[in-house]
């Protein structure tokens, strides 16, 4: 596929559209449809596009084709929300999602593309993030949290990504959680074993 950086976040750069020109409607594999390249919707996934900073939402929705405010995704913001934003003891686990994420999220990201295979990404929704949600819905939050950190450990491992802690002094841990590193300084390298600090 051609990547059409006139039709960005549109139809026509849109790795579900059949591109048949400019003036043509193309068809489209997720509705079953046909559409102008300048039509857009809910399901858009540009084909050269940016990966979310959410290696989570990457999985989720770029790969497994889930909408971005399914029940799994609204529960993991719920405990990044309701939760680890409200402790500080989660403050080095919120920013190590913010320096993994975005890198987490290209990689997985390529991977898919060039690969077309889900099986990665459909293990980790099974096996870590169904079973995060249900703890949380039970309000078994450190056991959800402890099924998150396991899940961080085996993709840290997995694409051999070093977690890095971060100087602390500029960041706001109540808004963290993000996939998405602000300015901040990566100081140095901490064990995935430290993420929740004692209180």
């Amino acid at each position: 596929m051609e990547y059409r950086d006139s039709y960005y976040n549109r139809c026509g750069n849109c790795q579900e559209y059949e591109f048949e020109g400019d003036s043509y409607k193309g068809f489209c594999n997720w509705y079953g449809s046909y559409y102008y390249p300048d039509d857009s919707c809910s399901h858009q996934k540009n084909i050269d596009g940016p990966a979310s900073g959410c290696y989570i939402t990457t999985i989720v929705c770029d790969v497994l084709g889930y909408s971005d405010n399914c029940d799994v995704l609204e529960n993991l913001r719920g405990l990044r929300d309701n939760v680890m934003q409200k402790d500080k003891k989660y403050s080095k686990l919120l920013m190590t999602y913010d320096v993994i994420g975005p890198q987490l999220a290209n990689i997985m990201n390529k991977q898919y593309k060039r690969d077309k295979d889900k099986m990665i990404a459909l293990n980790i929704y099974q096996k870590y993030l169904v079973p995060a949600v249900n703890l949380y819905k039970n309000k078994q939050y450190d056991e959800s949290i402890k099924k998150y950190i396991d899940m961080i450990e085996m993709l840290g491992s997995v694409y051999a990504i070093d977690v890095h802690n971060v100087n602390a002094k500029d960041y706001d841990y109540s808004k963290g959680g993000h996939g998405k590193k602000e300015e901040i300084i990566f100081f140095f390298f901490v064990s995935v074993k430290s993420f929740v600090v004692e209180s």
